[in-house]
């Protein structure tokens, strides 16, 4: 009996390891899965990018920015005492916070007077807002304790206002990001047997005689699933605002817009790996290991884009989800528009068109 066992064994080990493309499948995703969790998987908040609005001027002042700038929390991205461009600023994800020093900083401390730093933060993101706060209140009291020793009271308050989530709950930042998950999942699990369905079934040799072109396959293959999952986009609003309560400050229209290229883009994915490979099973797994796992690891959903190396810092800027994830977010959260989304829809949209070419060009109508 056990001979029989081993015998069974050993045909299977031969059948695994007969095929190049699984063995590759077997050694290489694993390696690859690693490489990106033990560098990206890293939840502590190490520098936020702040802005700082100084109406004093003061020698005082500038000590404070300087305290700021000089730690390892903060990185100066904006400096300038126009309102209106350090809201707009929060609101497009150039800065975290931004810093508001009044007039007559310097001369109300010289007065022994309570000083009030404003601090303003993006709710958005409720770990970085906390994180913010946080290290606001470690800097100033530093600050205080080294430049102001002879004032025995506590002179500097900061406050706080929190934007787009003011009771910083998780579910207004995590509903939006999962719901993008739920579109990139049916798109590309949807699309990648598209194309190698025809090759197991022996159908796509009768495409040859069928008077259309590449791109028209292409598309044929694609659009069916880009209905399907833009009908799923509206069911899971739905749900999202009537069962969590999550808010939507923008517009549909523009949501549904930029919806509609991120499920090109991703479609185009799984159609890519349909076309190069050779079962549904294998199109599966290579979708799941080498394209949706390191999206949502690298998109800024789960870890902070900025604790990352540089190297995979810049693999993100190829991320479609990262750029949608902005989009979502900021439609949902902060109420923008396409003015102040065009340019990640736009860099989205350039990754869309760039597999499309890929797939029309790697496709053939006749089995290798």
């Amino acid at each position: 009996m056990m001979r029989k066992v081993i015998f069974f064994i050993k045909k299977e080990f031969l059948h695994l390891f007969r095929d190049k493309r699984t063995r590759f499948a077997i050694i290489i995703p694993p390696l690859i899965q690693l490489i990106i969790l033990g560098y990206a998987a890293n939840l502590d908040i190490e520098k936020l990018n702040i802005g700082v609005c100084d109406f004093d001027g003061s020698k005082l002042s500038n000590q404070v920015i300087e305290k700021f700038t000089s730690s390892t929390y903060f990185d100066l991205k904006v400096y300038s005492r126009n309102l209106s461009e350090m809201e707009e600023a929060i609101a497009r994800d150039i800065i975290d916070c931004y810093l508001y020093i009044p007039q007559d900083f310097e001369n109300n401390i010289k007065k022994y007077q309570n000083v009030q730093i404003l601090l303003v933060v993006d709710g958005s993101e409720s770990l970085k807002a906390t994180s913010s706060v946080n290290f606001t209140k470690l800097i100033l009291s530093d600050f205080e304790i080294q430049n102001i020793l002879k004032i025995k009271e506590k002179k500097i308050n900061p406050s706080v206002i929190t934007l787009f989530n003011p009771d910083l709950k998780s579910r207004n930042f995590m509903v939006p990001g999962v719901l993008s998950l739920i579109i990139l999942i049916i798109t590309m699990l949807l699309t990648a047997g598209a194309i190698v369905r025809e090759k197991e079934e022996g159908t796509i040799e009768q495409l040859n005689v069928v008077p259309i072109n590449k791109i028209h396959i292409i598309l044929g293959k694609l659009l069916p699933y880009v209905l399907v999952s833009t009908f799923e986009i509206i069911i899971t609003i739905f749900l999202a605002l009537s069962i969590f309560h999550v808010p939507f400050r923008g517009n549909l229209l523009t949501f549904l817009f930029f919806a509609l290229i991120f499920i090109l883009t991703t479609s185009g994915f799984g159609i890519a790996v349909s076309n190069i490979s050779a079962t549904q099973h294998q199109a599966i797994i290579s979708t799941i290991f080498f394209f949706m796992l390191p999206m949502i690891f690298l998109s800024g959903f789960i870890f902070p884009i900025e604790n990352m190396p540089l190297v995979l810092q810049f693999i993100t800027n190829f991320i479609p989800l990262k750029y949608f994830f902005i989009i979502i977010r900021g439609i949902f959260l902060k109420g923008l528009g396409f003015r102040e989304l065009w340019i990640s829809g736009a860099k989205m949209f350039v990754i869309g068109i760039i597999i499309l070419i890929f797939s029309v060009m790697k496709y053939k109508k006749t089995i290798d």
